[in-house]
């Protein structure tokens, strides 16, 4: 190698891992127990296929928490004593995921020239990240040889290496996706068999580069699916990798050039060619690169004037894939920040508008995810803008009455109507948690009513108030298309007859609302919610009670009308 060149070796060998791969994006079948299907044989570039059972008993999983701020590691160990070690960097992923880990049990490495003796299966398959994720092996013999991680898809197919790091004694494997990964070392390759193949695949790859760049011709792109972001991400509308699977697609044309041009170099890196100059495979690969993400933009752009502007899902996807390749490579972005940026403030702001200018309802809690996406990228955060946008207002009316008998005889009764409007319910603590309000927001005033006690004879309730607590909760505008008010109780202050009156009967005639698990207790009730309406709906509940042998008798009603007022 060159002297100046070391500064590519770690972007050679993480460069480009999703066109490496052959992983698929959508889940395929979980397998254990059974040995998978053995592929058809060795293609053009990979190292054939491979059978393999996996040891269920030795399955690690956890949960990547992105709330933590922090890392996630992972680790297992196979009966032969490799063992394993999953790290996923902060920000790799937005949102919190299950992650497993399981060993193979037995491996039929037959029809591959891998000859891999360990691997682990990963999921989710599919699974992608924002970052590369590490996957390091120590063999149980810390004298082997400089150790090859393999990528394969998690029915046994596409073998084909990984982009390797680390010392003999440990192996690191850079993945952007998951799938399945084996492990071997030159104690056990025919070192002679990959130094050939690899060698003549790097001519031969770069050869066809350079006549791909001399007349890069490439088909016209199949235009970027209509992603709705409404309700995304809910059974809905659910996430579907179509993003994904189109980018792979507008990648194909320069992903049939950069795959095999890369992959013979970062194993004559790995393999310690020193003789090896990789200058003329960075430059190739950086300009077939850029002749990608400027036919990207000229798509995006367009893309961006659509209304809804649903084609930038697929495009950002792209982008994202293609800048984290070109900076590997030592290279800068010419989407990244500012056109990047933009498509994603575009899309967000788009349904940003729906929500809080068409009360659209369906553009929530997405907006959350766009906002946060788009910052990501380089675009300005307008969280501010969203809670004010997400505000509301609540009406309240309230009727109760209730008599008390003792030994035949009526010695307290009384009625009492309240009512209470709270505006500017605003989102109280983080924004994933989905709750509305704050302590003591709600002051019932009574309108009319009176309250008899056979000692101190009638008090008039009319203007008497009585303050609770009221928060919303589960706003869920795509599938119950329901959003929850939570009441505290109606007993008021200590004196208060108004909340005599509403707090006994109420606690009994609506004990079928009365949710026992929030701690000190609250009605829980449902209001259906209408789209593309300010006024998004309103419910009645009702309900009488007696106890102790009809000694005491209530009725209860309680009438929500559900605002939204965006400000």
């Amino acid at each position: 190698m060159k002297p100046g060149q070391s500064r590519y070796v770690l972007a050679l060998t993480c460069c480009l891992v999703l066109l490496l791969t052959g992983c698929n994006a959508k889940s395929s079948p979980a397998h254990s127990g059974g040995a998978l299907p053995t592929g058809n044989g060795q293609g053009s570039v990979g190292l054939g296929s491979i059978g393999y059972t996996v040891d269920e008993g030795r399955k690690q999983s956890g949960t990547f928490d992105v709330s933590t701020g922090k890392g996630f590691t992972l680790m297992t160990e196979d009966a032969a004593g490799y063992r394993w070690s999953l790290y996923i960097p902060p920000s790799a992923l937005w949102d919190n995921q299950t992650i497993t880990m399981t060993p193979f049990a037995t491996i039929d490495a037959s029809h591959s020239d891998a000859k891999i003796v360990s691997g682990v299966r990963l999921g989710p398959d599919g699974l992608q990240f924002n970052k590369a994720v590490n996957l390091t092996v120590i063999p149980p013999d810390l004298s082997s040889k400089a150790g090859l991680i393999f990528s394969f898809s998690q029915d046994g197919s596409d073998v084909t290496f990984a982009p390797t790091a680390g010392s003999k004694g440990d192996s690191i494997g850079f993945l952007w996706h998951f799938s399945a990964a084996g492990y071997s070392n030159e104690n056990l390759l025919d070192m002679e068999i990959i130094k050939n193949i690899t060698q003549t695949r790097y001519a031969t790859a770069l050869d066809e580069a350079k006549k791909f760049l001399k007349n890069p011709i490439t088909p016209t792109p199949e235009g970027a699916p209509l992603i709705s972001m409404f309700c995304r991400g809910t059974e809905r509308n659910p996430e579907e990798n179509e993003a994904y699977e189109w980018a792979k697609g507008f990648l194909y044309p320069y992903e049939e050039y950069l795959t095999p041009l890369l992959e013979a170099n970062k194993l004559i890196e790995r393999l310690g060619l020193d003789d090896f100059d990789n200058t003329e495979v960075v430059n190739t690969a950086k300009a077939i690169l850029k002749l990608a993400e400027r036919a990207l933009k000229q798509l995006g752009d367009q893309y961006q004037k659509d209304k809804p502007p649903d084609r930038l899902v697929a495009a950002i996807s792209a982008a994202v894939e293609l800048d984290r390749d070109i900076a590997f490579l030592g290279g800068e972005s010419l989407l990244f920040p500012e056109t990047a940026a933009s498509w994603a403030a575009t899309l967000r702001d788009y349904y940003f508008g729906e929500l809080a200018n068409k009360h659209d309802y369906r553009a929530y809690p997405i907006i959350m995810k766009l906002n946060r996406e788009t910052a990501l990228l380089g675009g300005p955060d307008i969280l501010d803008k969203i809670m004010s946008a997400m505000t509301f207002e609540v009406d309240i009316d309230t009727s109760f009455s209730a008599k008390w008998i003792s030994s035949g005889k009526t010695i307290q009764n009384g009625t009492v109507v309240q009512s209470a409007v709270v505006k500017d319910v605003k989102q109280f603590v983080a924004p994933e948690e989905s709750l509305w309000g704050e302590l003591d927001n709600v002051t019932l005033q009574a309108k009319s009513g009176t309250y008899w006690h056979e000692t101190n004879g009638t008090t008039a309730l009319a203007g008497m108030q009585d303050v609770t607590t009221m928060w919303l909760k589960n706003w869920d505008s795509c599938v119950t298309n329901t959003f929850d008010v939570v009441l505290g109780s109606f007993f008021g202050n200590a004196v208060s007859k108004s909340g005599t009156i509403a707090g006994t009967a109420a606690a009994l005639s609506l004990e079928k609302y009365w949710w026992k698990s929030a701690g000190s207790g609250a009605f829980i009730i449902s209001v259906p919610i209408k789209n593309l309406d300010p006024n998004m709906g309103e419910v009645t509940i009702s309900g009488s009670g007696t106890k102790d042998n009809g000694n005491f008798t209530c009725t209860g009603k309680i009438h929500i009308v559900l605002k939204h007022t965006p400000q």
